[in-house]
């Protein structure tokens, strides 16, 4: 018996946005699974230190094979521990996961990704007080901005779900303690763009002399909803949030007469 390890279902959430506490979930603390660049991810092992399915994130497809039925411990899923014994198999008639549990890990097969941002100025180039600073998700990767609803269904036994998400809204902080909110994932900056002000932009005041390393760190944040559907009705999932860091240095233009 020595090596294994007994450890209970667990769903990891990889942003502040998901709470373990609202689905219910055992606290994690140990022993996980990293989830990388994904907003969320699931491992999961079963009684007896055998690993069941494979980490949440694996877009188009359930990750645990085409049911779904697999990575599930045997005694029933997340939450529920009658008739445990280390090394065993569980329960000969295990009940049904809670539908939350299996909506969390359809949710992790979509595979949704912090987003890469950039802006303009460029790194190594020099804005102006006053003159627009453009800011934007860069590719068109629907795993980190969508506003159409993408899907995934999961069937674990007899529990069906399918669960959605979309993203509403992206929120810069500029670093001076200015933010821009958005309903778009902006557009990349063009030469001919000159001096113009993007759908997503924004005007520093101040340069950013003082500041670590003389540069304003810009912060975007994507918020995505998410819900799920079972044979009951449409039910609510906790949000999701997906963060991203760039800086930009901002200097001001001296005139001398």
């Amino acid at each position: 018996m020595a090596g294994r390890r007994v450890v209970r279902s667990i769903a990891i959430a990889c942003t502040a946005g998901v709470s373990a506490a609202l689905l219910g979930l055992p606290s994690a603390t140990a022993d996980v699974n990293q989830c990388g660049n994904l907003l969320i991810c699931i491992d999961i092992r079963v009684p007896g230190g055998t690993t069941g399915g494979s980490t949440g994130g694996n877009t188009g497809g359930t990750a645990g094979g085409s049911s779904g039925e697999q990575g599930f411990p045997p005694d029933g899923g997340i939450g529920t521990s009658a008739g445990n014994v280390p090394g065993q198999t569980g329960n000969q008639n295990p009940p049904p996961p809670a539908p939350a549990d299996v909506a969390l890990r359809a949710l992790a097969t979509l595979g949704l990704e912090n987003p890469e941002i950039a802006v303009n100025p460029a790194p190594g180039k020099l804005g102006l007080v006053g003159l627009p600073v453009w800011m934007w998700i860069a590719g068109n990767s629907k795993t980190t901005w969508s506003k159409e609803w993408l899907s995934q269904t999961l069937t674990v036994g007899t529990v069906s779900v399918t669960a959605f998400a979309r993203s509403t809204k992206v929120e810069w902080n500029m670093g001076d303690g200015g933010k821009v909110t958005c309903d778009s994932p902006g557009r990349p900056y063009q030469p001919s763009d000159l001096n113009n002000m993007s759908e997503c932009g924004y005007k520093y005041k101040n340069t950013s002399q003082g500041q670590p390393g003389d540069k304003f760190t810009v912060t975007a944040t994507v918020f995505w909803e998410t819900y799920y559907t079972d044979a009951t009705g449409s039910h609510p999932l906790p949000g999701l949030t997906g963060t991203d860091t760039a800086e930009v240095r901002i200097g001001e233009l001296q005139l001398i007469n």
